[in-house]
């Protein structure tokens, strides 16, 4: 390999920075690369239209991916559901295994993606009362949906230089199957 040239992983690094020595050091462990994606998914910012350092709250709430009544609520057992995402952040100490684990309504399906003020007056419809099939439930619906997607997604990105740390200490076989 080319020491001057770009390494093959693709970081647009050069071999010689990126790749020449990665079997000789240390390798990562996966607990901690793991607690840096969750730290990713963690950082939050308000996903409504209007967001500004004037139109919302300081603080960031953990909104809900589906409303909580009429919707987890109603497949709760005992104020608890079953979650498959929970399950991932024991996946090390379970030797590679996804076991769901038990969480409560509201924690269950949740992301930090906008500010009390704004989660609290966009999504009112959907939370009191009985909510409808109106085109405006279902458009909030369909934004909130989408809303998490770009926030997982912005959040995936962000996390891509933790990954690129996952071959650390490998052969180079297994550095180019990661």
């Amino acid at each position: 390999m080319d020491p001057y040239k770009n390494c093959w992983c693709g970081s647009e690094k050069k071999w010689k920075w990126c790749h020449k020595d990665r079997a000789k050091q240390e390798p990562i462990h996966l607990g901690a690369l793991l607690a840096g994606m969750r730290e990713e998914m963690q950082r939050g910012y308000c996903s409504h239209p209007e967001a500004s350092p004037t139109t919302c709250s300081d603080r960031i709430v953990r909104a809900h991916t589906i409303q909580r009544r009429g919707g987890i609520a109603d497949i709760a057992e005992g104020a608890h559901v079953a979650s498959v995402k929970a399950g991932v952040d024991d996946m090390y100490d379970n030797e590679g295994r996804i076991e769901p684990k038990s969480v409560g309504v509201r924690s269950a399906s949740t992301f930090n993606g906008f500010c009390e003020t704004h989660d609290r007056s966009m999504f009112r419809p959907l939370e009191v009362g009985s909510p409808t099939l109106a085109i405006e439930n279902v458009f909030l619906l369909s934004f909130r949906a989408m809303a998490y997607e770009l926030f997982a997604k912005r959040a995936a990105l962000r996390s891509v230089p933790i990954q690129r740390d996952l071959d650390r200490g490998a052969p180079f076989e297994a550095q180019a199957a990661i």
